[in-house]
Parts: structure tokens; C-alpha cells; sequence
């Protein structure tokens, strides 16, 4: 008995001196994260103070002696440098990338090529954000990585476009014999209206009916409305799929100007029913009142698609088209265009209703 009671003591010992040992460690790694956050926030208000003096006096001898201070603590340099690179304009700029280029720029290059994502991820958006022309070719890549590395380089760019860089991208764009165009739409996106002049000269190049498109489809995209004049000059385009891609621009970048509409109206009764259902589509996304008429009209197309957009579009015009909505939905000269007419009138008013 008095062995058992022997055991059950040294067993409470035991676990009361494990149950100690938890607590100090708690205890412990609290004040060694505590001290570490102090003593971050203290570098960082250090380095924070030198950037300051690194504006107000503008010389480079400082500024490389600035970079050559902190090379225990690069994170903390790299997350103020971004910071203030994302914020700040002018001449304060060129002496940030000394500082970058002296103390960061290597170790971030060499790990925007580690076989680890976390690590790419990491270096990504400062090198990105500071980069030169010269590397042009690695932020390509950066472009072509996994989603999450993929993401925070367009991000980076789209935060301080670097004009240098766009103007390689675009020519990388113009050669590739096979260029991704999701990934391409992504980045270029991303920028803008910084990238309307480039866009505009390359619109005018002779490039291939693939690329032409993908111009067009990006001005719609972003928008671009002040390029909708080089974008009607492809509306006949032997390509059937250039104007569709017009026709689908137009009505993107909100333009209702007398020569927008007489594009679409022309495009809308195109021998082509796919560029001519788009077109339709365009009519009623501008509201475009004078075409009417053309749009009860192709009520009465054979290609559902035409019919459907048609209708929709008499739809978007308010009352006026509704009205004509109605006529055609008694009409007794062609059923489908009845019935098409029907069923978007019922829609309408369960939307309105709704």
C-alpha cells in the first residue's frame, strides 16, 4: 500500500512539474514575441526615418550608405521600400531603387528562380515593383508561374506601371508564334489606360487576326472608349470573328455616337448571324432608340440567337420598345418571332415585379 501511495506522489510530482515547465515556456515565448515585436517596430521606425532622409537630401552617396546599414534586417527594408515605392512620386523614386539595387535586389532575384513557391511569392511583388528593363524576361516568367505567384506580379504591376517593362511585354506578345492569350488579358488588363497609346499603335500593326482580336477584345475589356474609332475600322474585316469582336467592343465602351451606331446598326444585318446577333446585343446595351425599327426587324431572323438579342434589346429601350414587343407578340406573320417576342415581354415583367 504504502509503495502505491510512493508512486501516486511521484506521479503528481511528475505531472506538476510538466504542467510547470508548459506554463514557463508559454510564459517565455510570449515575452521573446513580445520583445521581438518591440524590436521590430523600433528598427522599423529606425529605417523608416533614414527613407525620410533619404527624400529630403537626394544624394546617392547617402543613399548607398543607407543600404549598406540594414543588412540584418532585409524583410523590414523590403516592406517599407514597397510601401513607400506604391505611395510616392518624383525624384524620391530613383533613390529608392539605388537602395533596392544595392542591398535587395540580388537575394530577390535568386529567389523569384527557387524551386519554392512560398519563396517566389515572397520576392515577387518588390521585385516586380522595381524592376528595369532588364528584367523583363524573368517578370515573364513570374507571368507564366502558378495563380498565387501569377497574381501578385499583375498586382504589382497594375500598382506602378513600369511603362519600360508594359512596351517589352507587348513586344514579347507581338512575336510568341503562340502567345497565351488568357494569361496575356490578365496582365494587360490590369494596367488600365496606361497602355491606351500602346494599344493604339498596335492596332495599327499587321498582325494576325488572333492578335487583332485580342486588341479589340481589351479595348472592350478595360474599357478604352477614346480608341472606339480604331476599333470601327476593322468592322469590315473579311474575318468573321474580327467583327464579332467588334461588334462586342462598341458596346463595351459605352460610346453612343452617331458613328458607333451606324457601325452597329451595319453590323447588325451582317451576312454572318453570329456578328449580327452581337451587334443586336450592342444596340440594346447603348439603348439606342433610333434603331428600333432594325430591331423589330430581326425579331423575325431565322437564328434563334438573333431573334433573342433582338427582342432583348427592344427590352432595354423602355417603353417604346416594349410597346413594339407587344405588336410583335399578336402578329400572326411569324410565330417564332411571336413567340420570342412573348416570352421576353414575360420576363421583363417578372424582373420588374420581382
Amino acid at each position: 500500500m504504502s509503495s502505491l501511495l510512493i508512486f501516486i506522489n511521484y506521479s503528481l510530482i511528475y505531472l506538476f512539474s510538466i504542467a510547470i515547465s508548459i506554463f514557463l515556456f508559454i510564459v517565455a515565448r510570449r515575452f521573446i514575441l513580445q520583445y521581438h515585436k518591440k524590436r521590430t517596430h523600433l528598427i522599423s521606425k529606425k529605417i523608416e526615418n533614414d527613407i525620410l532622409k533619404v527624400y529630403s537630401r537626394q544624394n546617392k552617396i547617402f543613399s548607398l550608405k543607407i543600404a549598406k546599414k540594414y543588412p540584418r534586417y532585409s524583410n523590414i527594408l523590403i516592406k517599407i521600400l514597397v510601401k513607400h515605392m506604391e505611395t510616392i512620386k518624383g525624384p524620391g523614386i530613383d533613390q529608392l531603387r539605388l537602395i533596392y539595387d544595392a542591398a535587395l535586389k540580388k537575394n530577390l532575384l535568386k529567389n523569384t528562380h527557387s524551386r519554392l513557391t512560398y519563396k517566389r511569392l515572397r520576392a515577387t511583388r518588390p521585385f516586380v515593383l522595381f524592376s528595369s528593363l532588364e528584367d523583363t524576361s524573368q517578370i515573364m516568367k513570374l507571368l507564366n508561374d502558378k495563380p498565387v505567384v501569377r497574381l501578385a506580379a499583375i498586382n504589382a504591376l497594375s500598382r506602378r506601371p513600369n511603362l519600360l517593362v508594359i512596351n517589352q511585354i507587348f513586344e514579347t506578345f507581338e512575336r510568341d508564334p503562340d502567345p497565351d492569350m488568357r494569361s496575356y488579358m490578365n496582365v494587360l488588363f490590369a494596367m488600365g489606360d496606361e497602355i491606351e497609346d500602346l494599344v493604339r499603335s498596335y492596332l495599327k500593326k499587321p498582325l494576325s487576326s488572333n492578335k487583332i482580336m485580342f486588341f479589340i477584345e481589351l479595348v472592350g475589356a478595360i474599357p478604352l472608349p477614346h480608341l472606339y474609332i480604331d476599333i470601327i475600322a476593322f468592322a469590315r474585316s473579311t474575318d468573321k470573328e474580327i467583327r464579332v469582336k467588334v461588334a462586342k467592343a462598341l458596346g463595351t465602351i459605352n460610346r453612343p455616337l452617331p458613328k458607333v451606331n451606324a457601325v452597329l446598326m451595319e453590323l447588325s444585318s451582317d451576312d454572318a448571324w453570329e456578328v449580327s446577333a452581337q451587334a443586336l446585343k450592342s444596340l440594346g446595351k447603348l439603348k439606342i432608340v433610333s434603331a428600333i425599327d432594325t430591331l423589330a426587324q430581326a425579331v423575325y431572323s431565322p437564328h434563334w440567337y438573333c431573334r433573342l438579342n433582338a427582342g432583348t434589346a427592344l427590352a432595354n429601350l423602355g417603353n417604346k420598345g416594349k410597346q413594339r414587343l407587344k405588336q410583335l407578340a399578336g402578329q400572326k406573320r411569324d410565330r417564332y418571332a411571336a413567340e420570342m417576342a412573348q416570352m421576353i415581354l414575360e420576363n421583363s415583367i417578372y424582373h420588374e415585379t420581382g
